[in-house]
């Protein structure tokens, strides 16, 4: 009971330093990312580093510095600190199972996305987003941030495939730059990918193209609608919640279709039509997202199963 109402905390909404977090998100592997709600996105605050995608494949790793003779594989790298996130070439990034959680609106970020965030914080050289406090590892330059928006951008660097010798994986701009990828290919050109680079000296955000056999970190937003914590509880409400095996949905909605998934974004029940007597006794104990499609509409929530 102590280890639920412990992850019920870490769950809910709460403010850090003046910022709303999100629901957050767990990987496949187990990982958990804490997120943050920046204007209409709730961003992951750190970056991805799954080494499976969510049907439990498992993503080739590759050590830096060593031949590389399959670059269009999926892969992952990282360069010092696998705390910081892994860095995926872009045919990992082209698998949509790479996103835990697409059923609750995760998705690798595109220009659009990328561009709303920069727009929301006012800072087109993308410094108010870095991490700075108590930290060394931006080391070519010292941002003017106190991460007031909680994203926590470090400089992960990138890895590039050098074609020219020996088809080498090399680390780039690591404690100097951070390099994410964006969602596209580019047109005319499948092997290349957009991404955006923020290098020190902090000037500008660079937007640029880049091989998909290169490296780069990750970050996940989806829409705040999609948010569990949006749940309109005067439409929608479910009970009991907490419940040991069955519960029931109150709603002058019609109801189409509900569907259950655990913490890995895996659906575990499925029921079409159904308000009553719903029974999750099959379960184990913990906590469920539960989304219920209706006429016009989709409505999303936790529920707990002690």
């Amino acid at each position: 009971m102590k280890k639920t109402l412990f992850i019920i905390f870490l769950l809910l909404a709460f403010k850090i330093n003046g910022q709303t977090a999100g629901s957050g998100l767990t990987d496949i592997d187990g990982n958990q990312y804490s997120t943050v709600i920046i204007g209409n996105q709730e961003w992951t605050t750190t970056n991805l580093r799954t080494s499976k995608f969510n049907n439990g494949q498992t993503i080739q790793y590759t050590p830096t510095n060593t031949v590389n003779n399959n670059p269009n594989l999926p892969q992952y790298f990282y360069i010092n600190n696998p705390d910081y996130g892994f860095l995926y070439n872009g045919f990992a990034v082209d698998n949509d199972n790479l996103v835990p959680s697409p059923q609750n609106g995760w998705r690798i970020p595109t220009q659009t996305d990328w561009d709303l965030l920069f727009a929301t914080t006012g800072d087109p050289t993308g410094v108010i987003l870095t991490n700075t406090a108590g930290l060394t590892i931006w080391n070519f330059c010292t941002p003017a941030s106190t991460n007031p928006y909680n994203f926590n951008m470090l400089p992960n660097g990138k890895i590039a495939w050098e074609n020219t010798v020996n088809q080498i994986n090399r680390a780039y701009n690591y404690n100097r730059a951070a390099h994410f990828w964006k969602k596209g290919t580019v047109t005319g050109n499948p092997q290349y990918a957009y991404s955006l680079a923020i290098i020190c000296p902090l000037t500008a955000i660079q937007y640029t193209t880049n091989s998909k056999y290169d490296g780069m970190s990750v970050r996940l937003v989806r829409n705040t609608n999609l948010s569990i914590n949006d749940f309109d509880k005067s439409k929608v409400s479910i009970y009991p919640n907490p419940t040991n095996n069955n519960f029931n949905i109150l709603t002058d909605e019609v109801i189409n279709k509900i569907e259950i998934f655990d913490l890995l974004g895996k659906c575990v029940l499925r029921e079409n039509n159904r308000k009553e007597n719903i029974n999750i006794e099959h379960l184990s104990s913990g906590i469920y997202q539960i989304k219920i499609y209706c006429e016009n509409q989709t409505f999303n929530s936790k529920i707990i199963k002690e």
